[in-house]
This record gives C-alpha cells, sequence and structure tokens, in this order.
C-alpha cells in the first residue's frame, strides 16, 4: 500500500525527515530528486538515523559513527551487531525520543 506523506519539496536534496506510519518509524531521504524509505532506528543503539547525516546514499548514524546505505539497507561500516540483519529491532532506550 503507497501513501502520501510528504511533498517533493519537504525534503530538500541531501536532507532527511522522519515519520511515523502504522506505528512504524520511518525516515525519508531525498538524494538529488532520487526519495529513499528506510527504518528510523540504528540497529546497533536505536539511535533515530535522521538526527545522523546524509552523504549521498551513505547515512551515517549520529551515535556510533555507523554508516548505512539508504537504497539498500546494508551496514557500510562497523560496529554491526548479529541483529542489524534481522528483522526485529532492539528496544528503544529513553533517552532516543
Amino acid at each position: 500500500m503507497f501513501r502520501d506523506l510528504a511533498s517533493v519539496d519537504d525534503i530538500l536534496p541531501g536532507g532527511m525527515k522522519a515519520y511515523t506510519v502504522d506505528e512504524k518509524e520511518i525516515v525519508l531521504c531525498n538524494d538529488g530528486g532520487r526519495f529513499y524509505a528506510f527504518q528510523r532506528r540504528c540497529g546497533h543503539m536505536s539511535a533515530p538515523l535522521d538526527m545522523g547525516t546524509a552523504n549521498g546514499l551513505v547515512i551515517t548514524c549520529p551515535l556510533h559513527s555507523v554508516q548505512f546505505d539508504a537504497a539498500t539497507g546494508k551496514a557500510l561500516s562497523w560496529p554491526v551487531p548479529a541483529y542489524a540483519t534481522e528483522a526485529q529491532i532492539p528496544p528503544t532506550p529513553d533517552n532516543f525520543a
């Protein structure tokens, strides 16, 4: 199912914005007019990825600088625990609202 979350002008090129859809946190990012969606929480420590940086398709976590490919979801750097490639999301720490 597709949903309208934002207009093209809501997210500047190189930018990211978090949304909640059906109680799931996602981030939309704009890589030069191509848009990607991914899970908001980092698989390492559950940090909000939209608070990190986007450099092209490389998303860097604000907590420990783990990097992900926005197009594939693949982890590009360490630390990456085993659960980062599984469907289960670790619990959200209280300090990351």
